[in-house]
């Protein structure tokens, strides 16, 4: 036997990144071999497709000839490999012609020797049926094609089986061939049936997401096993990357015909669209090129009857090599595509091909044109060298203005001189005046309290159209509000923006920085957390570590670990000096305030009294030049009990006197209180205690206290016992005296407090307050029944069903059932007496002097008259609202004050056999969603639409969390 006499077949790698493709045998002829069981992650091919295989077969059989044609990639290969396997089952002998590499004669004489070889074995007695593969017929001219097919139609008269494997731009052949199926691309696209047969070796990931991510190429589909998919994402990696960018490679070659070469390389840049609006980009778009694309490179996702295209997602880096390989000869088309990307919004992929374009003017009018597009899309580097490199172009005077304001490189004022006057014109000029506006804003937010930029200053700009405007409007307000500690406002804001905002696909730094500031705000407000929100935060953390300003970076860093600190969801050092030092350099002394504070903080809550007395001064400083009476307030108190460490208790305040007029009066009587406090001024401590108890304080001033309480030994229990119960914070308050006082608590956007019931006259007996929205928790006098009071988890479900129950009264044989279903009622009885007897002593009740929990003829109650439950406030609220006939300002009021109370709604208690109590909740959502469609309707009627929205989005939140709330959907809007 010759030496082109092989020994056996073996499959070979699909990938397309592998070099150049093979037929899947060994050339020569043979019986098939065992399949090799070892292969590596790159090397395995796609799933048997054994209805493709069986339908291919027939038309094998019928005409004796078979072209498989398609680019490299798409998986013809690995097809003809299986094709070769069913044939060699079936008792037929292979015989395998690999032309590539060699020349045209070369080709030919090799081609007509395999054809005599198999012609002639079919002659000899016995012999098996004959299969002739012809791989690599590429690279020749018409003449030679001619030659070829006329051996070609030598072997099929001969009664052999021909498979062809056939790259597109070789389809010239089938002009010289008899008439046969040829397979291309389309045909060779797996489908959902094939795939989902192979999605349990594809690590988790979806059939449909595999189809979204590979549009069917097999090649593709094999590479996901080996390349890291994030749900929604596009698959990433060099090794995918490689891939990609050799199927790009094929299909962008330069035998295509001029249209077609340009029309593929628009959608490449593209990425995805309207396959109608290309005419509107200047491009030449054939019908009959979309429609030969749509059926032979389903690289680009062509889809004429919904008239859309999508490309086979890759990264940023691929699109732009694949381009600029062309970009001799279509230079205008690509500084053209450069433009369109950036107008639409793709900054990242607008940047990449500028980046490696040769013509460094396409990179200087992005810039000078996008220059916060850029920084906001991750690229503040390539903004910062293109503007250093441009001199002083005047081109560049608003990237230059905006970088300056981001605090970023060098100072570019020299730039801007400049080019004063001489910024680009039209459209974008009106654009950058906006976003240097709200920069500049800003920036003077940061420098000083002004009396002319309150949060109010920025309504107008959020509506902006333009998506940049919008945020940075929304990033100043927030910021505004967070320098006035209006903390609940803030996340109001962020809220409804958060949920108006459409999502969006690209990377923004500014969203980062939008997500950092909400979440701040959702930890000192206590909205609870959801899995989706931490896995948003993470990502904005990420995105934030990249190319952005460093004070951008840093900042909001800052901001969410002192919001973790105040919160108590998070102890530790905070990195506040580098901001502190950052924001003193270019005079934002009022920025420069607050980060020293949030570093006085984080000192004293690790016991560095030192450093914290030393940021507290700085702070105290700073807060004087900026005018901040609140940072003043803040400053004081917290270098008093740097003091009071020390054992120093002298005059402490004198020295900082700021009104009550200039700071809020809450935050201002806390200073005072904590002042008093520290000089044991026990008749001015009384004075304090009885002025606070007719103010309404605010969330901050509650974070304030929970704050103190948590960390200031020398006075932070004190205040918690003299504060009129109004000025506790709401939650998980431990009794003072019990070690850790740490405070976990919600608040609405008002900052209510659960009221007295009308007409409770409580006497000299401490009142029980008992409530059930929101959790089940028990004061009584105003301090938190501790944990460890309740010594049988059913003594605090049976106090929280009496309160839940309308009239808190039940009989003793309905107690039982509901706390033990599974008991008789004789037996129940002694274990009922057991948990009342500990219920009681948990409250504190003295048999003969006060009950709060009476019995008596089969039956137990709550004394009204000594306790209260804030489901009596939260249901008379609710019955005034329903009512109607009240003015549209106190149904709104109201609402609030019901918004204040319902956090979240009732608690269900463990047992419940029945139901009983889940109705019950129920039954209450029911209640507040009514409400708050009301108070929507008269916020409407009194045109204020963002309290109307703010109404409606807190029943969009409850409608989801519970199932039973009925809700008019179109009273939502």
């Amino acid at each position: 036997m010759n030496d082109n006499v092989a020994r056996g077949y073996k499959v070979v790698a699909c990938s397309a990144s592998s070099g150049e493709e093979t037929v899947g045998v060994k050339e020569g002829k043979g019986r098939g071999r065992k399949k090799s069981s070892s292969r590596s992650a790159s090397s395995l091919s796609i799933v048997e497709r054994t209805r493709l295989v069986t339908d291919l077969l027939r038309s094998l059989a019928r005409d004796r000839l078979l072209v498989l044609s398609s680019e490299k990639g798409m998986g013809k290969h690995v097809l003809a490999s299986q094709l070769i396997d069913s044939l060699t089952a079936s008792g037929y002998e292979t015989t395998c012609v690999r032309l590539a590499g060699v020349s045209p004669d070369t080709a030919c004489r090799k081609l007509r020797a395999r054809m005599k070889e198999s012609v002639a074995r079919l002659s000899l007695d016995g012999a098996s049926g004959q299969l002739l593969v012809i791989d690599g017929l590429w690279g020749m001219e018409d003449p030679y094609f001619g030659r070829v097919a006329r051996a070609i139609c030598s072997a099929v008269f001969g009664n052999c089986l021909v498979l062809i494997v056939l790259r597109e731009d070789s389809e010239s052949l089938l002009e010289f061939l008899p008439s046969c199926r040829v397979v291309r691309a389309g045909d060779l696209i797996v489908d959902d049936r094939e795939l989902s047969a192979w999605e349990p070796m594809l690590g988790g990931l979806s059939a449909k997401d595999a189809m979204r991510c590979t549009h069917g190429i097999p090649s593709l589909i094999s590479n996901l096993r080996v390349t890291r998919v994030y749900p929604g994402r596009i698959p990433s990696g060099s090794y995918w990357n490689r891939c990609v960018a050799d199927l790009f490679s094929n299909a962008l070659r330069s035998s295509l015909i001029e249209e077609e070469l340009e029309l593929r390389l628009v959608l490449l840049a593209l990425g995805k669209g309207e396959v109608s609006k290309l005419p509107s980009l200047g491009i030449r778009v054939s019908g009959d090129i979309l429609a030969e694309m749509a059926e032979t490179c389903p690289l680009f996702g062509i889809d004429l009857r919904n008239d859309r295209f999508d490309v086979v997602p890759c990264e940023d880096s691929v699109v732009a090599k694949a381009l600029i390989e062309h970009e001799k000869g279509n230079e205008e088309l690509i500084a053209s595509l450069v433009k369109h990307l950036a107008a639409s919004g793709k900054m990242r992929r607008a940047s990449a091909i500028a980046l490696a374009s040769s013509d460094k003017r396409i990179l200087k009018s992005l810039v000078g044109e996008y220059p916060l597009e850029m920084i906001d899309a991750g690229l503040t580097g390539t903004v910062v060298r293109t503007v250093l490199a441009s001199g002083r172009d005047p081109r560049m005077c608003a990237a230059a203005r905006i970088i300056e304001l981001f605090g970023v490189g060098e100072d570019f004022s020299g730039v801007a001189d400049a080019a004063a006057g001489f910024m680009i014109s039209g459209e974008r000029a009106k654009i950058h005046e906006q976003q240097i506006e709200l920069l500049e804003a800003m920036h003077r937010c940061r420098s000083e309290k002004s009396g002319s930029l309150s949060p109010s200053w920025f309504d107008s700009s959020m509506s902006s159209g333009h998506p940049l405007v919008g945020k940075l409007a929304l990033m100043g307000k927030a910021l505004s509000l967070g320098f006035d500690m209006s903390f609940v406002e803030a996340f109001r804001e962020m809220l409804l923006a958060k949920n108006d905002a459409a999502e969006s696909s690209d990377p923004s730094a500014l969203s980062a920085v939008l997500t950092i500031y909400f979440e701040a705000a959702r930890e000192i407000v206590g909205d609870p957390p959801n899995l989706g929100d931490t896995a948003t935060v993470a990502r904005a953390e990420e995105l934030l570590a990249g190319d952005v300003p460093p004070q951008m970076r840093n900042s909001t860093h800052l901001v969410l670990s002192a919001a973790r600190l105040l919160s108590g969801s998070a102890d530790g050092s905070l990195e506040s000096d580098r901001c502190a030092s950052s924001y003193a350099a270019r005079g934002e002394w009022r920025a420069a305030s607050w980060a020293n504070i949030a570093g006085c903080l984080s000192d004293f809550a690790s016991a560095s009294f030192r450093r914290a007395h030393v940021h507290a001064a700085a702070a105290f400083g700073y807060a004087k030049t900026a005018g901040d009476e609140k940072a003043i307030v803040v400053a004081r108190i917290m270098e008093r009990a740097t003091l009071l460490k020390f054992g120093e208790s002298g005059d402490l305040g004198s020295a900082w006197e700021v009104g009550a007029s200039e700071a809020s009066s809450d935050l201002v009587l806390l200073d005072r209180l904590h002042e008093a406090l520290g000089r044991r001024d026990a008749e001015g401590v009384s004075t304090l205690v009885d002025e606070m108890g007719e103010t309404t304080p605010s969330l901050s001033s509650k974070v304030l206290v929970s704050y103190l309480a948590k960390y200031d030994g020398a006075v932070g229990q004190r205040i918690l016992r003299e504060l009129p119960p109004s000025w506790v914070p709401n939650g998980e308050l431990s009794c003072v005296g019990q070690g850790d006082a740490s405070v976990a608590f919600h608040a609405s956007p008002q900052n209510s407090t659960v009221p007295f019931a009308e007409g409770l006259d409580p006497g000299s007996d401490p009142v029980l307050d008992v409530n059930v929205l929101g959790g089940f928790s028990a004061r009584k006098g105003g301090i938190k029944i501790r944990e460890g009071a309740w010594r049988r988890r059913r003594a605090r479900d049976l106090l929280a069903m009496l309160a839940l129950t309308p009239g808190h009264t039940m009989s003793r044989a309905e107690a039982i059932v509901q706390l033990w279903p599974e008991m008789d009622l004789i037996r129940g009885r002694e274990s009922f007496y057991s948990v009342l007897s500990a219920l009681r002593a948990a409250c504190g009740q003295v048999a003969g002097e006060i009950d709060y929990i009476a019995s008596g003829q089969g039956r137990i109650w709550l004394d009204e008259t000594l306790v209260r439950c804030d489901v009596d406030e939260f249901e008379r609220l609710a019955r005034l609202i329903a009512g109607g006939g009240l003015p549209e300002t106190e149904v709104v009021a109201l609402c609030l004050k019901l918004e204040g109370l319902y956090r979240g709604g009732s608690y269900v208690p463990v047992s419940d056999p029945d139901g009983k109590y889940r109705r019950r909740h129920e039954e209450l959502s029911q209640r507040y969603v009514d409400a708050m469609l009301k108070g929507s309707e008269a916020a409407l009627r009194l045109n204020d639409e963002r309290q109307s929205k703010w109404f409606r989005e807190n029943v969009r939140m409850e409608a989801g969390a519970t199932s039973g709330a009925r809700v008019d959907r179109s009273a939502l809007g």
